[in-house]
């Protein structure tokens, strides 16, 4: 059974007289002791009536506290009951979500936060949870408030009476408790994983650790890491493989790293630095994106023909001439013994005359150069030098 003392200081005569005062089960149980001297015999009954009467009228209401004020009978005692303010409900157009467990290692609310204050209210923490655009506001241990669009794991709902510190800067509301924080939200739409985007398909949640990436390409995006910015920027860089990452990187590859584990989405929930709208993996959790619904890039076009006597081969140059010409060569198929009884198929852009001027290369040269270790009769002796 709970049970709670108080001690109750009267004056009676101009004299101190405290009685010990023991809530339990319904009982009272009072030891009367003195402090100065004092006189029995001038006590009178009906003041130890009324004393009584008052302290079984407390228990009955359940009070826990008892405050007395300067008095000159006992008679004239004064009572303040102190109940503890109730959550507030709605505060502006945030509602109440409810009380919920919260570690330092491991946040409910991770995404922003401000510095504890001593003047900490509702209304403070969830005007600076909406202008950095989140939708859950968390306010905790009287003076801290946490920004997030979701309640992260391991966080479960815990007992209303579990958030019952008053805010530092409002005793009249409460603001959370010591490992518990009271959750209110704007009931705006929560983030979501994008599933697809172009040619790219969400393949889950993998584990990753900084010793030992599961894509060891990271990719910087100044623009800000989405599923669609990250996906794009490893297909540029010809990867087939995107991940997102703490809510800010981008990592490609062609092939996840052995240590890699599948785990669940709720893994991945951190929302999206420049996309709030977006989730982008996790710390230590990467949100992985194939190209391809088969995580593969597409084959190549395949070209077939059975008659190959107008077939033309043409090579471009990856940077364009500087002569303004088109830059591209047509390419010829050149046999080539390399060893005895073994023939090669090579594709040439010699054309049998002169060595292109971009290789700058004398005669002798162009035998070995222009075509390494071809015959001299392919360049028939007429490589002009340059």
């Amino acid at each position: 059974m709970y049970e709670k003392e108080d001690r109750l200081c009267t004056l009676v005569r101009h004299q101190y007289v405290w009685y010990s005062i023991k809530n339990a089960q319904n009982s009272i149980k009072y030891t009367p002791s003195l402090e100065g001297p004092f006189q029995k015999s001038k006590m009178r009954l009906d003041n130890f009536r009324t004393v009584l009467t008052l302290l079984s009228t407390l228990i009955t209401l359940g009070s826990a506290s008892l405050v007395l004020r300067g008095i000159d009978r006992p008679d004239e005692i004064a009572l303040d009951s102190r109940q503890a303010p109730s959550p507030v409900n709605q505060t502006g157009n945030w509602s109440l979500v409810g009380c919920y467990t919260d570690i330092s290692t491991a946040r409910t609310l991770s995404a922003a936060t401000i510095p504890a204050s001593d003047n900490m209210t509702l209304e403070t923490c969830v005007a600076f949870c909406s202008s950095v655009d989140f939708i859950f506001a968390g306010v905790e241990f009287a003076q801290e408030c946490y920004c997030d669009s979701t309640i992260q794991i391991p966080s479960v709902p815990s007992d209303l009476a579990d958030c019952d510190l008053s805010c530092s800067g409002n005793s009249s509301e409460l603001c959370g408790g010591s490992d518990n924080i009271l959750i209110y939200t704007n009931g705006q739409p929560a983030p979501v994983i994008v599933q697809d985007v172009g040619q790219w398909s969400y393949a889950g949640c993998f584990t990753d650790s900084v010793e030992d990436r599961d894509l060891s390409i990271g990719i910087d995006i100044p623009a800000g890491v989405t599923a669609a910015s990250c996906s794009a920027a490893c297909q540029t860089e010809n990867f087939n493989i995107a991940g997102l990452e703490n809510g800010q990187e981008c990592w490609c590859g062609n092939v996840l790293g052995n240590s890699s584990i599948h785990v669940g989405d709720d893994d991945c929930r951190n929302v999206c630095i420049s996309d709030h709208s977006e989730y982008c993996g996790a710390p230590n959790r990467l949100a992985v994106y194939d190209f391809t619904a088969l995580g593969a890039p597409p084959p190549p076009t395949t070209c077939s023909s059975d008659n190959i006597a107008n077939f033309t081969l043409i090579a471009k140059y990856k940077n364009p001439p500087e002569d303004g010409s088109s830059g591209e060569v047509p390419l010829k198929i050149v046999l080539v013994e390399m060893v005895p009884s073994v023939t090669w198929a090579i594709l040439s852009a010699f054309n049998g005359v002169q060595c292109p001027r971009s290789w700058r290369i004398t005669q002798l040269c162009c035998i070995r150069s222009c075509i390494p270790r071809f015959p001299s009769v392919l360049c028939h002796g007429r490589c002009r030098p340059k």
